[in-house]
């Protein structure tokens, strides 16, 4: 395509070109048998080796400083086909020279002249619009939390704190922890929120097993039947050297002969978790049941052999 003196839109034409071919490959999955060899920059995410199924996610597809230049490229195609210069920090001495003018009367009729050109890159701007982001669902642990740590990322709770404040998105905890567990987690010290602010948040709990609104209303829950919960317990207690503690709701609760051990412990102490209760007369004799059951070992070599 002949686009005239317009570096701009002739750039921007190529990278369209580029990204659709891409994600057309990548969106069917094609086997790398059956497709065109590509760029180094493009080349080996999706290649295979036993029979044609992918290494790699899609989620892998991209770095993060290429990521970056391409959330710059669905802004921009969202603007008029312009020259846009470079933005200048409040603080810096203008620019010495004045930015490039504007596409000249001549090459705009230049580029119309290209049968199609304009509709098909209106198109392809449009369908290159990223989605609205109407809510957002985040861990906790290793996430606001970075691994290794027992204390929040100041910078994540700044970002919770604006989606929060949002009335177009809805944020929400997803995590294997209980809700209690997850705020007193999350709200120590200073923070950019307080605990009522973030207890008002929908949340997803325990892997799943617990769903609440923002009032604190259930709206999904599921529990294991009380045969499964003697099933476990006996199971372990034959492997010598395991924990077993059960989770009903914000409880968490384990045998008389658990309490106290050092993996049970490290739940509240480590974790943020509630503490653990002894459940008189046994897992297996709790009348709710639980949520869910976690069984636990000392990191040694009798907890691994365990």
């Amino acid at each position: 395509v002949k686009c005239g003196k317009n570096k701009y839109f002739m750039r921007a034409t190529a990278l369209i070109a580029a990204l659709l071919y891409h994600d057309v490959v990548a969106a069917f999955g094609i086997p790398a048998a059956s497709r065109l060899r590509r760029s180094s920059l493009y080349s080996s995410p999706f290649d295979s080796d036993d029979g044609g199924r992918p290494k790699r996610s899609t989620g892998d597809l991209y770095d993060p400083e290429v990521l970056e230049k391409l959330l710059d490229l669905h802004k921009a195609l969202d603007l008029p086909l312009s020259p846009i210069p470079p933005s200048t920090p409040s603080n810096s001495p203008p620019p010495s020279s004045p930015p490039p003018p504007p596409p000249s009367p001549s090459d705009v009729s230049e580029l119309s002249s290209t049968p199609g050109l304009f509709t098909a890159v209106e198109s392809l701007s449009t369908s290159f619009s990223p989605p609205k982001v109407r809510a957002i669902a985040c861990d906790v642990d290793g996430t606001l939390i970075p691994r290794g740590s027992s204390a929040p990322d100041p910078a994540s709770l700044r970002a919770v704190a604006r989606a929060m404040r949002r009335d177009d998105v809805t944020f929400f905890l997803a995590t294997g922890k209980t809700k209690k567990g997850a705020v007193d987690s999350l709200v120590k010290g200073e923070t950019p929120f307080d605990r009522d602010e973030l207890e008002a948040c929908p949340g997803v709990f325990m892997q799943g097993l617990l769903v609440e609104d923002g009032d604190g209303g259930v709206i999904y829950e599921r529990r294991l039947n009380l045969g499964c919960v003697a099933a476990a317990v006996e199971e372990a207690r034959k492997g010598g050297g395991l924990a077993i503690v059960g989770y009903d709701g914000e409880r968490l609760m384990c045998g008389a002969a658990d309490a106290g051990s050092e993996v049970v412990e490290e739940l509240s102490g480590k974790y943020g978790e509630p503490r653990v209760e002894v459940c008189e007369g046994g897992l297996e004799n709790h009348p709710e049941s639980f949520h869910k059951l976690l069984v636990m070992a000392p990191d040694d070599e009798a907890g691994r052999a365990a």
